[in-house]
C-alpha cells in the first residue's frame, strides 16, 4: 500500500511503516484494505489465522459463501476498531481531567472552542 502524507494506521494513528491489511481476507476481497502500522497488521491477521478465515484461496465458494466470509471479517474488524476507538476516547477524556485540573484556562483558547455550524 503507497503511503500518503493522510495516511495513518487506523489503531494508533502513527504514519510510519504502513501496511495495507486485507480486512475480509486476500481470498475474499483483495481490494478492501485498510492502513494499519506494521504491529497491528501483525495482530490483525493472526486473528483472522486463529478464527480460521479462508486467506490463501484454498477452497472453491460460491458467492454466497464469500458475502458471509466477507460480513464476517469485517465484523471482527470494525469490532477491533471500536474497541480501539473507545481506548482512544478514554485517553482523552485524562488528558482533559489532566487540563482542567492544572491549566483550567485551556478552556478558554480559541481552538477549545469546537466548531462553529
Amino acid at each position: 500500500m503507497a503511503k500518503s502524507r493522510q495516511q495513518c494506521c487506523l489503531f494508533c494513528a502513527t504514519p510510519e511503516e504502513l501496511d495495507g491489511h486485507h480486512v475480509a481476507g486476500r481470498a475474499i476481497d483483495a481490494k478492501l484494505l485498510g492502513p494499519l502500522c506494521v504491529e497491528h497488521h501483525g495482530d490483525e491477521s493472526e486473528g483472522q489465522r486463529l478464527r480460521g478465515a479462508d486467506l490463501g484461496h484454498k477452497r472453491e465458494r460460491t458467492v454466497l459463501d464469500a458475502a458471509a466470509a466477507l460480513l464476517r471479517e469485517v465484523g471482527y474488524f470494525l469490532c477491533s476498531l471500536g474497541e480501539r476507538l473507545c481506548w482512544w476516547g478514554d485517553n482523552l477524556d485524562a488528558l482533559i481531567a489532566a487540563l482542567d485540573a492544572n491549566y483550567p484556562e485551556w478552556r478558554d483558547l480559541p481552538e477549545a472552542k469546537g466548531p462553529r455550524t
